[in-house]
C-alpha cells in the first residue's frame, strides 16, 4: 500500500527517489519519472537532470497517489489526503454563483491565494466573499453578486474602502453592477457610482448627465465633491456636483424636474461671482452652446456669454429676472447687490442688471 501523508491545501512536500540495482547499489545516473493519480490534487513537479527529487504541490481537496519509476521499474506508492479548512472561492453559494465569482476574478487577472478565509455569504439579496490576492500586494476584494443578476463583479481598492464604509451591498449603493472602469469608476445598482480620487459618490439626476457627458473622461472629468442640494427663485430645487472640469446641476424638484446641465469655463466663473443656483440666475436651463467664436449657456434668470479671448464671461438678465430682483425685500436685494459690480457709491449693473447691448442702468 505505501505511505500516507496528510497535507492541507496549498502545502508542498519534497521527495527523492532513488534506483537500485540487485544488490541494492544506488544508481545514480538513472532518470525517474514521477506520476500522480489526480494532478487535480497533488501537482508534481521533477528537479534536477535525472529527476530524482520531485515538488509535490496539494492544489485541491481530495486524495492522490504518487509514484515514482525508472526504466519500467515503479517504486512504492505515496498516497495523500488534501484537507482545505476553508475554503475555495464561492464556497457556500450555489454552483452558478460559484461559476460566476471565479469569472469575475478571471475577468479581471486575479489571481487568488487560497484556502480563501471565509466562505461566500448572504449580505442583502445576493452573495459576497472576501478575497485577497495571491501577489505580492496581498491585495483584498470583495466578489458581489445580486440575485438574478447573473453575473458577479469585483470591488477592490480605495473603491471597496469607501463601498464598505456605506454599507456594502446591503447599503444604500446595492450590489455593483460593473467592475471598476480604467479611470477607477465603478456602477451600483442604486443609481450611484463611486469614483474619483478621493472616492465621491455620484447618484441620481447627476449620474445620469456624467454619464452622457462620457463619465471620468469626457468633458466634466472625475468628481471632485460630493453632491450638495440647491434651491431657485425659480421654485426648483436639487443636487449641485463639482467635477474637474465644472460643475453639473441636476432638478429633482420644481418645473425643470428631471432636466441636469453642466457649467464650465469662463460661464461658470461668472455665474458663481452673481451667486450660482441661489442667486438671480438660479439653475441652468441648457448646456453651453457655440455659435463661430461666441459661447453661451442659458439660465432661469438670463445668459452669460463670452467670445473667444475676452477677459471674462458678461451675464444678460431677463426683463423678468430684472423686475424680480427690483421687487425683492430691500435685505435681499442688498445681499445680491453686493455680488454685482459697482460705480461710485450706487450700485449699477454694467453688464449684470441691464439689457444686452442697452447703456442704461436700472
Amino acid at each position: 500500500m505505501g505511505k500516507t501523508a496528510a497535507l492541507n491545501l496549498g502545502d508542498t512536500l519534497t521527495l527523492t527517489a532513488t534506483a537500485l540495482d540487485s544488490t541494492n547499489t544506488p544508481l545514480t545516473d538513472r532518470v525517474v519519472v514521477w506520476s500522480t493519480t489526480n494532478s487535480r490534487v497533488i501537482a508534481v513537479q521533477a528537479i534536477g537532470s535525472t529527476g530524482a527529487m520531485a515538488v509535490l504541490t496539494a492544489v485541491g481537496a481530495g486524495t492522490a497517489s504518487v509514484v515514482a519509476s525508472s526504466e519500467g521499474v515503479k517504486g512504492p506508492t505515496f498516497n495523500l489526503v488534501v484537507t482545505m479548512a476553508c475554503c475555495l472561492v464561492g464556497d457556500g453559494a450555489p454552483a452558478a454563483v460559484q461559476q460566476a465569482f471565479q469569472s469575475a476574478l478571471a475577468r479581471n487577472r486575479i489571481s487568488v491565494a487560497l484556502p480563501v478565509a471565509g466562505s461566500a455569504v448572504r449580505a442583502g439579496s445576493g452573495y459576497v466573499q472576501m478575497v485577497q490576492s495571491s501577489g505580492a500586494d496581498g491585495a483584498v476584494y470583495m466578489i458581489a453578486e445580486a440575485d438574478q443578476a447573473g453575473a458577479a463583479y469585483v470591488v477592490g481598492g480605495a473603491v471597496l474602502t469607501r463601498y464598505q464604509g456605506l454599507g456594502g451591498p446591503a447599503g444604500a449603493l446595492g450590489y455593483p453592477t460593473s467592475d471598476q472602469s480604467a479611470g477607477g469608476t465603478q456602477q451600483f445598482q442604486n443609481s450611484a457610482a463611486l469614483a474619483g480620487n478621493p472616492v465621491r459618490v455620484v447618484s441620481g439626476i447627476v449620474l445620469s448627465k456624467w454619464a452622457l457627458l462620457k463619465y471620468e473622461t469626457g468633458a466634466a472629468g472625475a468628481p471632485l465633491s460630493e453632491a450638495s442640494a440647491f434651491s431657485t427663485l425659480g421654485a426648483n430645487s436639487g443636487a449641485a456636483q463639482s467635477f474637474a472640469n465644472g460643475v453639473i446641476y441636476g432638478a429633482t424638484a420644481g418645473p425643470r424636474t428631471g432636466q441636469a446641465y453642466f457649467v464650465s469655463g469662463p460661464i461658470l466663473a461668472r455665474y458663481n461671482t452673481i451667486g450660482g443656483a441661489a442667486g438671480s440666475f438660479g439653475m441652468p436651463v441648457g448646456d453651453e452652446i457655440v455659435t463661430g467664436s461666441l459661447h453661451q449657456q442659458s439660465f432661469e434668470g438670463g445668459s452669460i456669454t463670452y467670445s473667444a479671448g475676452d477677459a471674462a464671461a458678461v451675464e444678460h438678465p431677463t426683463p423678468k429676472a430684472l423686475r424680480e430682483w427690483r421687487l425683492r425685500p430691500p435685505r435681499l436685494r442688498r445681499a445680491a447687490a453686493r455680488t454685482w459690480p459697482s460705480s461710485g457709491s450706487r450700485t449699477t449693473a454694467p453688464s449684470a442688471c441691464r439689457f444686452p447691448d442697452s447703456p442704461t442702468f436700472w
